[in-house]
Parts: structure tokens; C-alpha cells; sequence
């Protein structure tokens, strides 16, 4: 995996699943590269759990990855999952009901469990 850049912080690759580490603002600025990020990490055949815990902003745009993300890595068999959001972005994710479609976790680890569930099994 390439080495953090931008909003990516840290990366961390198991044989499954890509975690990514974001920080910052997720805004209309950051969403292409992210999308693309997303894209090609669905494209090698990875789930993806995206750690929120330094996020401090996340818009309409952002959310918009996040459901194209998972919509993608759905047609592959494939998840993504939200780890640590802030109280705000868990909010806005609930206001949203995005969080009835992409599993939204407390840990990085819940997170990396819920995206190795076979899909009948999984919720969200």
C-alpha cells in the first residue's frame, strides 16, 4: 500500500482488509482523492475500514464516497465499515441513516471484525 499522504495518516494492509487511519477535514476538497483511494483499494479485492478517530469534519460530499465506496465494494463481495467517529460525524451518520447501511464501530478491531463477516450474517 502506498505510504500515507494527505488525509491518509496511517495505513495498515492485512491479508483481507485495508485500514486506513484519516485526519483532518473530509471535505468537497479532499473527497476525489479519497474516492480514488477507496476505488483502488475495492479494485485489489480489499474490504476497507476507514478509522475516523482524527476526523474532525466530515461533509455531504464526504458521505457520498462513503456509499459509493460500499455500493463498490458490495458488487465484489466486499465491506467497508466506520471505525471511532467523533460524537458529531456518528450523528450525522445516524441523521443520515448511513449507519443502517455501512457498519459504524467503536474500535478499529470491531470494525475489521465486521468487515470479515459473511455477508448473511453482517448488519450493515
Amino acid at each position: 500500500m502506498d505510504a500515507p499522504d494527505g488525509i491518509v495518516s496511517e495505513s495498515e494492509e492485512f491479508d483481507d482488509v485495508v485500514v486506513l487511519g484519516l485526519t483532518g477535514e473530509l471535505d468537497l476538497s479532499t473527497a476525489p482523492s479519497l474516492r480514488e483511494r477507496l476505488l483502488a483499494i475495492g479494485e485489489a479485492g480489499k474490504s476497507i475500514v476507514l478509522d475516523l478517530a482524527g476526523v474532525s469534519f466530515a461533509d455531504s460530499t464526504t458521505l457520498g464516497v462513503f456509499v459509493a465506496a460500499h455500493k463498490r465494494l458490495a458488487e465484489h463481495g466486499r465491506r467497508l465499515a466506520l471505525a471511532n467517529p467523533a460524537p458529531g460525524i456518528r450523528q450525522i451518520l445516524e441523521i443520515t441513516n448511513l449507519d443502517g447501511v455501512i457498519a459504524v464501530c467503536g474500535t478499529r478491531s470491531d470494525a475489521i471484525v465486521q468487515v470479515r463477516k459473511p455477508w448473511a450474517d453482517a448488519g450493515g
